[in-house]
C-alpha cells in the first residue's frame, strides 16, 4: 500500500495523466451522490404528473365530427 507521499511523488512524475484518475473519481462520487440526493428527494411528485399526462393522452376528444 502506498503511502500519501509516495503516491504524491508518483503522481507528479507522471504529470497531468497522475490527477486524472483522482479528479474523475472525485466526480463520479460527486454524480452519484447528487444523483441519489435528487432520487430521493425529488422524485416522490413525478408519478403524479406522469399518472395525469397518460390519462391526458388517452381521454377522446370532446369535438369529434
Amino acid at each position: 500500500m502506498m503511502m500519501l507521499t509516495e503516491c504524491l511523488v508518483w503522481m507528479s512524475s507522471v504529470g497531468w495523466f497522475g490527477w486524472l484518475m483522482p479528479l474523475s473519481m472525485l466526480l463520479l462520487v460527486g454524480l452519484l451522490v447528487a444523483a441519489l440526493v435528487k432520487f430521493l428527494f425529488f422524485n416522490r411528485g413525478n408519478v403524479d404528473t406522469v399518472n395525469t399526462a397518460m390519462v391526458q393522452e388517452n381521454t377522446i376528444p370532446e369535438d369529434r365530427p
